[in-house]
């Protein structure tokens, strides 16, 4: 039996969700799980709630294509869902939905994250988790979601490039233990598999005011970059669909749906 049947059987036998991660793959290195993740869709029948882990990628990217390193001291990994029982949420409610699931499984190490719109997840103000959501299409023409979580988990100092290294941490440089990404990856199914029964239950309300609880922008001044332009403003609220209103400093409330924000010091 080879080693990859191996890990997928012991994630498995310890695996407490009911359907999430039930059909679960692991490879060494590919170039994405996302790209992975697509292919599948695109031609062969996938089960909802399958999983395709990989030890490293080749390939990793966050938003707008950007690199994301991936090496074998972290957990990087794609959900699949078939969406059509999901009352229409688009993708970036299911990021927003994905983000809290996240920061409820590291409170489980005993670890504060907090979230930054629209998809990173961090830890004293250091990137810890990134976020991607992307459709893909069956050949019947079903419409899925692929949600990729990348999470730096044992990762030192040295093994994040040097330009990064003042913006990312890992669960090793926050607790100076290592843990299991195994372990951790089926505390985060548990979590995520509750919060998307809650979807599907229509309780987007329980989401957002969580999201709400473990975000550090409402309220708070920022400047906004979108569409190759930037202005500055107060987060007024967040809506179902993930956009963030933010009130100007000449009093219109703009809605924002896509792009990047700074939190501003107080």
């Amino acid at each position: 039996m080879n080693n990859e049947i191996l890990i997928v059987k012991k994630i498995l036998s310890q695996l407490k969700t009911k359907w999430l991660g039930k059909s679960l793959f692991f490879y060494k290195n590919v170039t994405s799980t996302n790209d992975l993740a697509l292919q599948w869709i695109n031609q062969k029948v996938v089960k909802t709630g399958s999983i395709i882990i990989a030890n490293t990628q080749t390939a990793g990217r966050g938003r707008f294509k950007r690199k994301w390193f991936s090496s074998n001291k972290g957990l990087w990994f794609s959900i699949i869902l078939n969406i059509s029982n999901y009352n229409n949420k688009i993708p970036d409610f299911f990021t927003i939905a994905t983000s809290v699931g996240i920061v409820q499984a590291f409170e489980t190490f005993k670890l504060k994250a907090t979230i930054k719109w629209p998809n990173d997840v961090f830890l004293n103000n250091k990137k810890i988790c990134g976020i991607l959501t992307e459709v893909g299409y069956s050949p019947q023409n079903e419409k899925f979601l692929i949600i990729g979580i990348g999470v730096n988990v044992n990762q030192s100092r040295k093994d994040f490039p040097i330009e990064i290294q003042r913006y990312a941490t890992s669960i090793f440089l926050e607790k100076k233990i290592r843990i299991s990404k195994f372990k951790l990856l089926q505390i985060i199914l548990s979590k995520l598999e509750g919060i998307f029964l809650k979807i599907q239950k229509g309780e987007h309300e329980y989401i957002l005011t969580a999201w709400k609880h473990h975000t550090k922008i409402m309220g708070r001044q920022v400047e906004v970059f979108n569409n190759n332009k930037s202005f500055f403003g107060e987060v007024q609220k967040i809506d179902l669909n993930g956009n963030l209103y933010i009130r100007t400093d000449q009093g219109v409330v703009k809605k924002i749906n896509a792009g990047e924000i700074r939190i501003l010091s107080v």
